[in-house]
């Protein structure tokens, strides 16, 4: 069936209704699968913004809708939980240890959000915060996210998600695991250091 834009960025089958005749896809269930991706965070946030760059040989134009929608916005943790996941990660004397730090992220993501600051002596900060429990629901987020697809009839067949996903959901145990993700940028800074073009943070 031919698909049209609409203005807003919607997808509408010419002759038909604005995501599918599928009624997973309808308009309010769209809606309740974006609200929920950005809500939960996590694995199947992941997920769904990685699907949403995907052309429409792998998914449909109405889950690609959706998943571009999720890509675009992402919830950010509430200040009383930042605050306690600073506390449990750095002690209850962490304040000691910044002379400030935005409360408020420039940056939030599918795992985490990143809060700019300064230290004590002047050198100013991205200090990254990964919102709590992400690290231990990968799988059942993953899992859940493979049901919602199989569930929907979006997926083409023959495409081994299950696979896919397996091999997505190792990625995403790496990039929870910040000290690693420090080592590869401390190696990285050193490797480019003399590079003219490229410009590594400093771990601190």
């Amino acid at each position: 069936m031919a698909k049209k834009s609409m203005p807003g960025g919607r997808l509408q089958s010419e002759g038909g209704s604005g995501l599918d005749s599928s009624p997973f896809l309808s308009e309010a269930n769209a809606e309740r699968i974006v609200q929920t991706l950005c809500t939960v965070r996590g694995a199947a946030l992941k997920v769904g913004q990685m699907l949403s760059i995907q052309d429409n040989s792998f998914i449909s134009p109405q889950l690609q809708h959706i998943f571009e929608r999720v890509r675009q916005s992402a919830d950010f943790m509430p200040r009383w939980q930042m605050l306690r996941v600073l506390e449990e990660e750095l002690g209850r004397d962490w304040q000691a240890k910044v002379a400030s730090l935005e409360e408020v992220p420039f940056a939030a993501a599918s795992i985490g959000q990143v809060h700019q600051g300064l230290l004590r002596d002047g050198t100013e900060v991205a200090v990254k915060i990964q919102y709590p429990g992400i690290a231990q629901s990968i799988q059942s987020d993953v899992q859940n996210l493979l049901a919602v697809l199989k569930m929907s009839a979006a997926l083409p067949a023959g495409l081994f998600a299950e696979q896919s996903l397996q091999a997505l959901q190792q990625e995403l145990a790496w990039e929870c695991d910040y000290r690693r993700e420090a080592a590869c940028a401390q190696n990285f800074r050193q490797l480019l250091a003399n590079d003219p073009f490229f410009r590594v943070p400093a771990v601190v």
